[in-house]
């Protein structure tokens, strides 16, 4: 009889959740009794990985996002090197630069923190500022204070700015419909549901090659807990999370006396873990030799922190 090990699929990341759900779908269709054993649930666990794979391989495409945020990062650098220019030029020996230094200080404070705005707001801002640098207003005195530079680096900063965020625009209006929290929030429980029923199947054995379905699987799980999970460790000690089976009356034998405890443990929403010694956590004795209550500590390891004490009795 086979288990399927846990995945802690809340600690995947969207891409992550979504290749391991196409790997396990895979492992799926290479045992046909197995497919065929769960029916209409796998079907409808396809049809919604097949939404989760448009929406993920959609936003895989569309990196826009840190793309924008870095051309945004070079807009407000050539912004802020500007006004330090401006700045230090109001300090300067000659007369002449500190009145154009001080003109344009109040031109730029005019605009307020530009960097600070929305996308869009920013956009308009730096479009109008680029209009009054280069403007027969302005324009002798960016070149007195030697801003030529930085106000071209500027305007094809800006450029690049916009053509990525019109990129994303565009691509946003033909975005699938949904969210991949949405999506999880569906596919989640279904593949639950078919881990249960594979447990299930391996205990009764009348599902043809379930062990090694199995066994396939937990693989691809146990590769996935190792590389791919990202999580805060659990403590065991907090809450009552952490369930830890009653312990059976020892014997006594006269040498210390060790057992292997069954911990769980469970959080609201989740399937409860089954924890396991040397993986999950190890474990401590206090008074575990003589007649009388000796006592065991469980303390966490891996994906687990904190410990829990319990007792049990030593009898002759």
């Amino acid at each position: 009889m086979a288990k399927l090990h846990v995945l802690r699929l809340t600690y995947l990341h969207g891409e992550e959740h979504c290749r391991y759900m196409i790997i396990f779908s895979n492992q799926v269709e290479a045992f046909p009794s197995v497919k065929t054993f769960f029916g209409s649930k796998y079907t409808l666990f396809k049809t919604t990985l097949a939404k989760e794979e448009a929406l993920t391989q959609r936003m895989h495409k569309s990196e826009y996002t840190k793309q924008i945020a870095e051309a945004d990062q070079r807009v407000d650098h050539c912004i802020s090197s500007i006004n330090e220019i401006i700045v230090a030029s109001t300090r300067h020996p000659q007369e002449t630069v500190r009145t154009a230094a001080y003109s344009l200080k109040v031109r730029l404070d005019e605009y307020g923190r530009i960097q600070r705005k929305s996308y869009e707001a920013e956009t308009l801002a730096v479009d109008m500022l680029l209009s009054d640098l280069q403007s027969d207003a302005y324009s002798s005195k960016v070149t007195l204070l030697g801003l030529t530079v930085w106000v071209n680096e500027l305007t094809a900063a800006e450029t690049a700015f916009q053509q990525l965020f019109a990129t994303r625009q565009d691509e946003t209006e033909v975005k699938p419909k949904g969210s991949l929290t949405d999506i999880r929030r569906e596919i989640d429980p279904q593949y639950h549901e078919l881990v249960e029923m594979a447990n299930a199947a391996s205990i009764v054995g009348t599902v043809t090659d379930i062990d090694a379905f199995i066994s396939k699987v937990n693989v691809d799980v146990d590769y996935f807990n190792e590389h791919y999970v990202h999580l805060t460790k659990k403590d065991l000690g907090a809450g009552d999370h952490t369930v830890v089976e009653p312990i059976e009356t020892q014997s006594y034998t006269g040498e210390p006396i060790t057992i292997i405890p069954r911990v769980h443990y469970r959080e609201e929403g989740a399937p409860t873990e089954k924890l396991e010694l040397g993986k999950d956590f190890t474990t401590t004795y206090k008074n575990n030799v003589n007649v009388g209550m000796a006592e065991l500590t469980i303390h966490g390891k891996g994906a687990y922190k904190g410990q829990v004490v319990v007792t049990f009795n030593i009898a002759r």
